[in-house]
């Protein structure tokens, strides 16, 4: 049986709460005591948060294309597994090295399990052709072209620009209807 939208938009919105606090947030909670447990500064534990973000825009276009090959759920699921060893390495972390490789294991989760992942699955699942009134379960298949940014027209809410990363297409799409 098909999950229900709402369903789906609260379990992704609950996941990607945990992924966020558990992940991008801890450094501003937690970087003096473990600075302070390490002997060493903030600035070198924001420096390895600061690593595993770079590792995370790196992988994120393979965590894309593995989105596209097996969808979202799977990719979302397994990055949760990934969540909980970076965050069992962090908390058994002996000294900065193996708390380096902690975050390095959090790098490949959050470009597995954050927004990027989340949105894509989402918008792959659900479709609308009439501006938002309706949405019709598509599957987990993404589109061809990576879209990096959207524009809805003000005067006509059911016309959509989209911006590859191709360039800007000018031309407007009605939605379910391609250019005009």
């Amino acid at each position: 049986m098909a999950a229900s939208r709402p369903l789906t938009v609260a379990v992704l919105g609950t996941t990607q709460t945990l992924s966020w606090a558990s992940s991008y947030y801890i450094p501003a909670i937690l970087a003096a005591p473990i600075a302070a447990e390490f002997g060493v500064s903030r600035a070198t534990i924001f420096g390895v948060f600061s690593g595993a973000l770079l590792l995370t825009a790196f992988l994120g276009p393979m965590a894309g294309r593995a989105i596209d090959r097996r969808g979202g759920r799977d990719v979302l699921a397994v990055s949760n597994i990934v969540f909980a060893v970076g965050l069992l390495m962090m908390g058994l972390s002996p000294g900065p090295v193996v708390f380096g490789l902690a975050w390095a294991v959090m790098g490949v989760a959050m470009a597995m399990g954050l927004y990027d992942a989340a949105f894509a699955t989402l918008a792959g699942l659900y479709k609308t052709t009439d501006g938002a009134k309706s949405w019709k379960r598509i599957g987990e298949a993404l589109a061809d072209q990576m879209i990096v940014a959207m524009v809805v027209d003000r005067a006509r809410r059911s016309t959509v620009y989209l911006a590859g990363r191709d360039g800007m297409d000018p031309r407007p799409r009605r939605a379910g209807r391609g250019p005009r």
